[in-house]
Formats: structure tokens, sequence, C-alpha cells
């Protein structure tokens, strides 16, 4: 179980942030380099925002990062093809035997706020690109997510944009219920997701995303309730980490709200870095 809050401690915990690893797609090269990196850095915790591999492969692989970070616990939220060869509910269910089995792997989606330390927390959910818009859409984009996840298959698009609306809006508010209680004690909140929770950090050929691209790429709900913590708190320091877009880009969205997203190279996973809480 992740951890609830305590305030003693004052050392910085470390960070190890990975994301977009795809390590069914990786070559083993790459996979052993990054399992000596985990098993050589020093780093307090690892955190993955999401897309490890399919679901299929998403046991072994969570299993084999978990043994590489030793004794140090590893946190994880579910990007889009980790559900990808099954369901929603399937590779959830799956997730948490995984979480059941491996001591040092938890599910962010699962538990409480994650005492970082230095009135810090981390807290998180899986995120799901939730079909919303700004602007004029000339096109419609079709996304690998309606014919690799059981859930998409035979939706016709309203009824694919009504699903990922409603997704988005459940992961939305279930972040949101473990954040508001830590709002009032803590100076500084990370906020883990797989999808950017802004347009201006989803970024699309080295540009914020258009209209077209926007549904598949934000998950503009959780945007919304970021930027309503983070002016209701201006004194309180957030930080929200995402990736899926393969494209990094950090953004100042207020003076205490930043929004970083992670970057992915083809066929080789890596550590994106090691923050400090």
């Amino acid at each position: 179980m992740t951890q609830a809050f305590r305030y003693q401690s004052k050392r910085q915990k470390r960070i190890c942030w990975m994301t977009d690893l795809h390590l069914d797609q990786a070559d083993s090269n790459s996979t052993s380099q990054l399992l000596k990196k985990l098993e050589g850095e020093e780093y307090d915790m690892a955190l993955i925002t999401g897309d490890v591999a399919s679901s299929q492969h998403l046991s072994e692989h969570l299993t084999m990062l978990a043994k590489a970070c030793g004794s140090r616990p590893i946190y994880i939220t579910l990007g889009n093809h980790d559900f990808y060869g099954s369901s929603i509910t399937g590779t959830r269910q799956l997730i948490e035997k995984v979480c059941r089995q491996v001591p040092n792997l938890h599910h962010l989606s699962n538990g409480g706020a994650v005492d970082l330390g230095n009135r810090t927390i981390l807290v998180g959910g899986d995120g799901w690109a939730d079909g919303q818009w700004r602007g004029r859409r000339t096109k419609d984009i079709n996304s690998p997510d309606h014919y690799s996840i059981r859930d998409f298959r035979g939706l016709n698009k309203w009824e694919r944009l009504r699903k990922m609306r409603a997704l988005g809006q459940a992961s939305a508010v279930s972040i949101i219920n473990r954040l508001r209680p830590a709002l009032r004690f803590n100076r500084h909140i990370y906020v883990a997701s797989h999808i950017p929770a802004f347009r201006t950090s989803a970024l699309f050929d080295g540009k914020p995303c258009d209209a077209n691209h926007q549904p598949h790429f934000v998950h503009a709900q959780l945007g919304a309730i970021l930027i309503w913590s983070a002016k209701s708190n201006p004194s309180t320091r957030f930080t929200s980490l995402a990736g899926h877009t393969h494209s990094e880009c950090k953004d100042v969205v207020l003076h205490n709200l930043t929004s970083i997203v992670g970057g992915h190279r083809k066929h080789r996973p890596d550590i994106q870095g090691i923050l400090a809480a």
C-alpha cells in the first residue's frame, strides 16, 4: 500500500522518473542497460507514468523493473498502451494481482498520497485522453486505442468520445479526491498521470497539438482541476508529470504550476531523470 501522510521527514527524496518505456518493443540490449541503471543509480523511489508494455507482457516487465529497483518502492500509473490486447477492467485486475505478488510495486490509482518528506507528496492516477478540444476541427483522427482496447471496439466516433470523456472524468475525480485533503498541509505536490493535462505541453510535430489531435493527447478535465487547485493555493507548488506524446516539454502554466512531459526514443527505453522532491 502507498504511504499515509507524514511530515517529520526533512530530507528530500530522489525520484527516478520513467515514462513510455514500451519494453515489449525494445531491443534486449537497451532493456539490459535500463535495468543496470535502475540497479546502479542513486534514488529513493521509482515512478513510471504509463506505457510500460502491452497487457500480455505487463506483468513480466513490471516484475523485472521492480526487481531491478531492489528494496526501493516503484509507483506506477497505467497508460493507454498498457491496456492493448485486453480490456480496461481486465488490465486493472492484472495490475492489482501483480502488486499483491511484488511487495515494492504500487499502483498509484489505488493508493493514497505518497509522503516524500519535507511537506512534499505524490498523488497520481492512470489518466485518459478525454476527447475534448478547443478550436475548429477539420478531420477525425483514428487512434489505435479504438481497435487495440476491447472497450472501444464496435463503437462509432461519438460513442468513443463519450467513452473517453467518462474515463477522463472518473480519473480526474479519483485524483482530486486524493489531492484535496493534502492541499492545506503541503508546499509541493507532484501529480503523476500518463496523459498531459494541458494542450500547451502536449506536443505534436514540435508544436502544441491542434484541435484535431487534442482529443487523443490531452486530459483536459485533469488540467482544469490542477489550475483550480493552484489558483486556490498560491503558496503551494504543483508539478504535473506525464508522458504519452513522446515529446519532451516543460510548460509553466501558472507561477506555481508546472507541467513536465517526458520523451521517448523508439526501441530505447531510458530514465527521464532523477527528480528532487
